[in-house]
């Protein structure tokens, strides 16, 4: 998740009643020290503002880490009874879709765990480098298309987030040398197909990305209420 979609989703969140967004299940979560060590503007703009405001926050991941309550797979009928057993009013689906092979049948799947009425709130990459997770498969959905993956969905808010690019990255956290050299080192890296042809492919596509924007897609749907459908 990068800061963008972290301060877009504090924000909307902020808008909706406690009422209606606990408990809040995570899809994807990864650890505590991912939240709040690598990417620390999860827990301040996200996680933080929830619990403060009293919403049970629910985490789930395949790894098994400090921080993630649920483990496993979603598929598995097991891990899948568990997320049911949450009964969940909001989902929160970060940055997951671009490193699934079949993105329709987890959005699927992912539905089931939330209650009618509920809400699902979607980001994702747009226009963005290739990167592994342990996948990319540069699905690169609008907002339009990701509400295509959750019939019975109606949509409440949409956009499509604009970033800075690569140099912006690097320059938050280096002086214009070290960003260079940063640059140098990737393109040494690259031509000397350091990590194999995937990470070589990763590495090129992020340097296309050096003055390009980022854009990523975020949404907020609710599920149609039984007497809706």
């Amino acid at each position: 998740m990068r800061l963008i979609e972290s301060r877009w989703l504090q924000e909307h969140l902020a808008e909706m009643d406690v009422a209606e967004l606990s408990p809040l299940l995570e899809i994807g979560s990864s650890s505590l020290a991912f939240r709040t060590i690598a990417k620390p503007h999860i827990e301040q703009f996200v996680h933080a503002p929830l619990r403060e405001r009293g919403v049970r926050i629910v985490t789930t991941d395949l790894r098994d880490a400090e921080g993630v309550e649920i483990v496993g797979d979603i598929f598995d009928p097991d891990v899948c009874a568990k997320l049911q057993d949450v009964q969940a009013k909001s989902l929160l689906l970060c940055n997951l879709l671009e490193h699934l092979v079949d993105p329709a049948a987890f959005a699927d799947a992912c539905k089931s765990f939330v209650r009618p009425g509920g809400y699902i709130i979607v980001t994702v990459p747009y226009d963005y480098p290739y990167h592994l997770d342990p996948i990319d498969t540069m699905f690169r959905p609008s907002p339009e298309e990701i509400h295509a993956l959750f019939p019975g969905t109606r949509i409440v808010d949409s956009e499509i987030l604009v970033d800075g690019g690569r140099w912006s990255d690097l320059r938050r956290t280096r002086t214009s040398f070290q960003s260079l050299k940063s640059i140098a080192g990737d393109i040494a890296r690259m031509v000397t197909f350091r990590g194999g042809i995937e990470r070589t492919r990763s590495r090129a596509s992020g340097l296309s990305y050096l003055v390009k924007n980022y854009q990523i897609s975020a949404i907020i749907l609710r599920v149609q209420e039984e007497q809706d459908k």
